[in-house]
C-alpha cells in the first residue's frame, strides 16, 4: 500500500489508492465464525492509516459521530438478534464499474449463506437515496435510521441519512423476533 500511495503522491495514477482501499473494504462479518486474530490486526492497522494518512480532521469527525450513533441505533433496530445476524459490510463500487453486476454478486453470496443457515441479515446504508432501491431487490428493508451532522456545528450541508437495513431468511420481509 505504501509503494502505491507514494507512486500515487508523485501524480502517476491516483485512482490506484482509492481501488485498492475500496476492495479491502468489502467483506462480511458473520456469527457462527469467530474473527481472526490477524483479521482483527489488519482491520486495526487499516483503520489506523486511514485515520492518519488518508482522512482529514472533518472526516476523522464524521467517523466518530458515525461510530458514536451506529450501535445504540443497531441495538434499537435489531435487539438481541444482532449477535446472530451476518451483517453485509463496506459494499461499494466504482462509478465506473457501477452497472455490471458486481455488487449484486457480492449481495447474491452472502445472502445465499444466510438463507443456507436460516439467518437474518443487515447492513448500513449511506447513501440512502440511492441505495434503497438497489438494496430493496435483494429483500432488504430499512427497520431504523439515523443522522450524521445533525449536531454539529461546522456541518454546512444537510443532516446525512443512514439505514440500517434489514433482510430475513430467504428475503422474507418478515424478521425473526
Amino acid at each position: 500500500m505504501m509503494e502505491m500511495r507514494s507512486r500515487a503522491s508523485a501524480g502517476s495514477e491516483p485512482s490506484r489508492t482509492r481501488r485498492l482501499l475500496i476492495l479491502v473494504g468489502i467483506g462480511s462479518s458473520d456469527p457462527a465464525k469467530p474473527q481472526r486474530r490477524k483479521h482483527k490486526a489488519l482491520g486495526t492497522v487499516l483503520q489506523f492509516l486511514t485515520r492518519h494518512l488518508v482522512h482529514t480532521a472533518e472526516q476523522n469527525r464524521r467517523s466518530a459521530e458515525f461510530s458514536r450513533k451506529m450501535r445504540p441505533a443497531l441495538e434499537e433496530a435489531l435487539g438481541d438478534r444482532l449477535a446472530s445476524c451476518i451483517s453485509l459490510d463496506f459494499l461499494a463500487t466504482l462509478p465506473d464499474k457501477q452497472g455490471h453486476g458486481y455488487g449484486s454478486a457480492l449481495c447474491n453470496i452472502v445472502t445465499a449463506e444466510a438463507d443456507a443457515r436460516n439467518m437474518e441479515t443487515f447492513l448500513i446504508s449511506s447513501n440512502v437515496a440511492a441505495n434503497t432501491v438497489f438494496y430493496n431487490q435483494f429483500g432488504f428493508f430499512t427497520e431504523k435510521t439515523f443522522f450524521l451532522g445533525e449536531d454539529d456545528p461546522t456541518w454546512k450541508k444537510d443532516p446525512v441519512p443512514i439505514a440500517i437495513m434489514v433482510r430475513g431468511p430467504r428475503g422474507s420481509r418478515e424478521v425473526k423476533l
